[in-house]
């Protein structure tokens, strides 16, 4: 099992609050249950020498709205994840633990992946992949029809479909969305002999998907999809799929559907994105957008045990 260090409850953005709570109940929290007088301790106990020196009237307002806030996510999440929510708002108003699932470790890793600042190293860079794995997962299931490779360096796919060498592996990928490949910009050198497109790494793609029609006519509906593993500042990555980016080596009959995954739950509690400007110009898919691809399929076969706690 990775190692988890316990967050510090801390964050100032309510769904990142609920996290930091969950994450805790999940691996430190000593009960089955976590009240609002139990965060209240905890955000007293954390409380900064600017909060100290306000009156007791005003830290009661401010934590008061804070714990309600953040007791409407919990809420938000019971009914928006159905039975991957691995807890429960009770009749006491109190979160509780719920009995392990298959459905709710997927939740549970989810969180773990989307917190990786609480993780080491080594274990971050296993939940990146695993994260890749479970969204080719959920695009698979989402549409059946969906050919699902991943892309990303060192992958089953990227060895044995595309090729391990980025070059290589990016007129495979031309062949595989029904794009046309300009090979002398992908093996383009400069003055000094070098290759101007290295021949590791990902060139920003993480997922490569398609349903071609069964005709000879150009043209099929394809994606590119970024896996960003960041609770913040995921959406400087999310235009490293557009294929904007890849206008000079492969041509398209029609462009691929710009697509980025985050593990968090980007959401205010009323189910609206949490801010509007940062998943304009691609498609967010979510915590609650991978759990919902992944309700209507089989899922067993996603082993999970080393990332959460069972």
């Amino acid at each position: 099992m990775i190692s988890v260090k316990s967050p510090s409850i801390s964050a100032t953005k309510p769904h990142l609050l609920a996290d930091e709570i969950e994450l805790y109940l999940l691996f430190f929290h000593s009960g089955d249950h976590f009240s609002k007088s139990d965060l209240i301790t905890i955000l007293t106990q954390d409380a900064t020498d600017e909060e100290s020196t306000e009156s007791s009237a005003e830290s009661n307002l401010k934590y008061e709205n804070k714990i309600e806030t953040c007791f409407r996510h919990f809420q938000y999440r019971a009914n928006a994840f159905s039975e991957f929510y691995p807890f429960n708002i009770n009749s006491s108003g109190n979160l509780e633990l719920l009995p392990f699932t298959v459905k709710s470790a997927v939740y549970q890793f989810l969180l773990v992946a989307s917190m990786l600042s609480q993780v080491g190293k080594s274990d971050s860079t296993l939940l990146a992949n695993k994260f890749e794995q479970i969204c080719a997962k959920a695009l698979k299931l989402w549409n059946n029809n969906l050919q699902v490779k991943i892309f990303g360096a060192g992958s089953n796919d990227r060895n044995n479909f595309f090729g391990s060498g980025t070059r290589d592996a990016l007129c495979k990928l031309a062949e595989f969305v029904s794009a046309t490949p300009h090979r002398d910009e992908i093996y383009k050198k400069r003055i000094d002999g070098s290759f101007k497109i290295s021949n590791s790494g990902d060139a920003g793609l993480d997922i490569v998907a398609c349903q071609p029609f069964n005709d000879f006519a150009a043209g099929c509906l394809s994606i590119f999809g970024q896996c960003a593993s960041k609770k913040e500042h995921w959406w400087h990555k999310k235009h490293e799929a557009n294929p904007i980016n890849f206008q000079t080596i492969l041509s398209f009959n029609n462009a691929p559907l710009n697509v980025v995954f985050i593990p968090v739950c980007f959401r205010d509690s009323n189910g609206e994105w949490y801010e509007e400007v940062a998943p304009t110009g691609c498609l967010l898919i979510d915590r609650v957008r991978i759990c919902s691809m992944l309700a209507g399929g089989q899922i067993d076969d996603i082993s999970l045990g080393t990332f959460v706690a069972a």
